[in-house]
């Protein structure tokens, strides 16, 4: 699409096809700060070049800086459909930017004018998955939503959920409790889908529940799952920025988080039968028994978060490769396995 979009600038004027060839270029290349300030520069000098808007708002969005975006897409999305893609283009990343800045109406009525337009496949499809993605189908516009001040929350069959308010606020209060350890600064409130029926769920998302899109801010979650886990995977996403992930770490952080007071030394001592290799557990998890493994990790996470120093537990949060820690876990997963070994 962007080589014939390039193609097509060689119709307009040249004063403005010099402008925005050079744009396109930078963008294919991956230059995006020299794109947006050249461009913002030659926008001050002539407002009306809505392919240069287009261009400028992209890096703006492949940046994460979508308000800065916003304003030149809206600008670029006023032109007619054409072969060249740019009001497609700007449509399908306005609904990316008014997602990312908590205006999920709007995210959606520019995702959906994009797909319904139809003007180029891969503008198209990039709509379709951001619709499908981002959960702004018709499918969910009969949900109750109950907000807090952190959350939206998408209950599926609300007259089965006994107390809306409060199932609303505890979850809240999780995200507070939860944010004190690891604080992040998010873009919108996170979206948090309550499905009561798991076989409408698996045909819809195409998993199982419950699971969490930290980079999407977004969680489906079955009504009784514990309040925590999904929103621990949202909050260390944001707060850290984890480059590796396994899943005896990633998973027993959000174990060790879930807010429900449980023992879960007592737990993991059950499931392991006193003896576990952690080690093994953390390079091989496909080998591991689920219940096992979720249970072993969040009573590790929990006792590192005790015993280590806060930098050694970020180190562990940000690359969880086991090679990555061992030299500095390993007396304190030896330490942990004396414990797990321990009888009740």
């Amino acid at each position: 699409m962007m080589l014939s979009l390039l193609a097509g600038l060689i119709y307009l004027p040249a004063a403005r096809a010099q402008t925005s060839e050079e744009a396109g270029r930078l963008y294919v290349s991956g230059q995006l700060d020299q794109l947006i300030a050249q461009g913002e520069a030659s926008l001050r000098k002539n407002d009306q070049q809505p392919i240069l808007h287009m261009f400028v708002g992209r890096a703006y969005a492949d940046q994460n800086r979508y308000p800065e975006a916003i304003p030149h897409l809206e600008k670029s999305r006023q032109v007619p459909a054409g072969s060249d893609g740019v009001k497609v283009w700007s449509l399908g990343y306005l609904g990316t930017s008014y997602y990312f800045t908590d205006q999920p109406a709007k995210a959606q009525a520019a995702l959906e004018e994009c797909v319904a337009l139809n003007n180029t496949q891969n503008a198209t499809k990039y709509a379709q998955r951001r619709l499908q993605g981002y959960q702004l189908l018709p499918f969910y516009a009969g949900w109750r939503v109950v907000e807090t001040a952190h959350l939206r929350l998408h209950f599926q069959s609300p007259e089965q959920v006994p107390d809306l308010a409060r199932y609303a606020a505890e979850r809240e209060q999780a995200y507070q409790a939860i944010s004190q350890k690891f604080p992040a600064s998010l873009s919108k409130k996170i979206d948090f889908y309550v499905w009561n029926n798991k076989a409408d769920a698996k045909p819809v998302l195409q998993r199982e529940l419950g699971f969490a899109v930290p980079e999407a801010m977004l969680v489906n979650a079955r009504q009784n799952q514990t309040r925590g886990h999904e929103l621990a995977h949202v909050l260390v996403q944001h707060s850290l920025q984890p480059t590796q992930r396994t899943k005896l770490i990633n998973e027993g952080i959000a174990v060790y988080l879930d807010q429900t007071g449980a023992n879960r030394l007592q737990r993991a001592r059950q499931l392991a039968q006193g003896r576990a290799d952690v080690w093994r557990l953390w390079e091989h998890p496909e080998a591991a028994d689920e219940g096992q493994l979720y249970a072993v990790g969040g009573a590790l996470l929990e006792y590192l978060a005790a015993h280590a120093t806060p930098e050694q537990l970020r180190a562990l949060l940000k690359d969880q490769r086991a090679e990555a820690n061992r030299a500095a876990l390993e007396p304190l997963v030896a330490a942990f396995e004396q414990e797990l070994a321990k009888p009740e």
